[in-house]
């Protein structure tokens, strides 16, 4: 477990995103005590740890099919065994594997996402350097918007 404090964590919206969930459902899955230990607060804000997004997945997935404690079964044992293929518990069984794929493509995704926005961010910086400066240079319209929504926009494009 003291590994854990070196990995890395994801906020709400990031989770969602990697997961195909919803914010506000991804709060509602730790809100019900589903990720156990694997999320934890920070500055008041959720943050999921990276090794906690199948187990995200999968309680959303069976949220229509398991009851709760069974979800909660489900996840533990995810969290437990994170190499795991498949979860069964007695009649019922669950290929993870897929979505580990899953989870695997879409943090690629995100990852090429941030790369890009802190490229953007750079190339930011340096357009109010050079307008600093009197270097001519294109007008703050013709810039990419900044921030969270520029992650927003460009993620589903990358997959």
């Amino acid at each position: 477990m003291a590994m854990r404090s070196e990995e890395q964590l994801l906020s709400v919206h990031e989770a969602a995103y990697v997961t195909g969930v919803q914010p506000k459902t991804v709060r509602r899955i730790i809100d019900a005590g589903l990720l156990r230990d694997f999320a934890e607060k920070q500055n008041g804000k959720w943050m999921i740890f990276m090794r906690a997004l199948v187990g995200l997945k999968l309680a959303y997935e069976t949220t229509d099919i398991l009851t709760l404690e069974d979800r909660r079964r489900f996840v533990r044992r995810v969290l437990e065994c994170p190499d795991a293929g498949t979860v069964r518990e007695e009649v019922v069984s669950v290929d993870v594997g897929s979505m580990k794929n899953d989870v695997k493509q879409r943090i690629a995704s995100l990852e090429k996402a941030k790369k890009l926005l802190s490229a953007t961010r750079t190339s930011w910086v340096a357009h109010r350097a050079s307008k600093a400066r009197g270097s001519p240079s294109i007008s703050l319209r013709q810039c990419e918007p900044m921030g969270n929504k520029l992650l927003r926009f460009l993620a589903p494009t990358l997959i």
